[in-house]
């Protein structure tokens, strides 16, 4: 069978996004694409909308003991831990190489607390080469900071308005979905200064082992298919909300729940472009 080529059109598939101009609406996802130079061999970068780095912290962070990945019935555990070599080491080896990839530059923040954050995007706002910062207030796999920030409104506007008062760059807050009411968080980080939130990042989750019955993964958080359902009732609450004044929002899912999502965010209000190949890049 002759092999399918693809058909070379006009289409502008260029969107913007909370001020950033991006070619196309394909973005990484923040954690599954490192920062980029170990996919270089797989995809010439500049064909993406933008790179979304893995999270970068203030000073090097280990990450969490192994085992760190355990598959799921629809999906997979991952407790990586925010693994990264801090800022200075981020800046000198990842960013400057991603500087001259041609591709918009989103740098996730990842922090101990609201004063630790600020004091990564000072750093960055040096940097000629980032476009946007993803501020994490949402994983569920660390001890300190993550989560702890993104579950109640007063810690998510903390951290929101530390960074916000360091920089006029693009701020997107990456939410948590392990929450009551995701809206009141998605306020919160709007009053205190988001231009836009992502939603969302991954559920507390478990697996157990049957023959030791223990936990495959000291902790863990849920990724995959299995989320599909929460990360859609989550964007239908946001639709809502925006219809009601307020800011921009963004799902993320792989391609087929990238629609879902979409339809979620009915009547226009999805805006955020991004479509998430977490799942895709780590599926067999």
């Amino acid at each position: 069978m002759e092999q399918r080529r693809p058909r070379v059109t006009s289409v502008d598939l260029s969107v913007e996004f909370a001020g950033v101009r991006l070619r196309n609406p394909v973005m990484t996802a923040s954690g599954t694409f490192a920062s980029g130079r170990e996919y270089a061999d797989f995809i010439d970068l500049s064909r993406l909308g933008a790179v979304v780095t893995k999270g970068i912290s203030l000073e090097p962070w280990t990450g969490n003991e192994s085992p760190r990945v355990a598959e799921t019935a629809s999906g997979m555990l991952n407790s990586i831990g925010l693994q990264n070599p801090g800022v200075e080491a981020f800046c000198a080896r990842d960013l400057r190489w991603l500087s001259e990839r041609a591709v918009p530059v989103v740098v996730n923040v990842s922090g101990h607390s609201p004063e630790e954050y600020a004091r990564v995007v000072e750093r960055l706002e040096s940097e000629a080469g980032v476009a946007a910062y993803e501020v994490n207030i949402s994983c569920p796999n660390v001890d300190e900071g993550g989560m702890a920030f993104g579950t109640s409104c007063a810690p998510a506007a903390a951290v929101t308005a530390a960074v916000r008062a360091v920089t006029k760059r693009p701020l997107i807050v990456k939410l948590s979905p392990n929450v009551t009411d995701i809206t009141e968080i998605a306020r919160a980080v709007e009053d205190a200064g988001a231009d836009a939130v992502s939603l969302v990042n991954t559920l507390l989750g478990m697996a157990i082992d049957a023959e030791t019955r223990r936990p495959r993964l000291a902790r863990g958080d849920q990724a995959g298919g299995a989320a599909d359902g929460v990360a859609g009732r989550a964007r239908g609450r946001r639709a809502g909300d925006r219809r009601r004044g307020h800011h921009d929002g963004g799902g993320r899912g792989g391609v087929p729940a990238r629609r879902r999502l979409r339809r979620a965010g009915r009547d226009g209000e999805l805006r955020r472009p991004d479509v998430d190949h977490a799942r895709a890049r780590w599926a067999d």
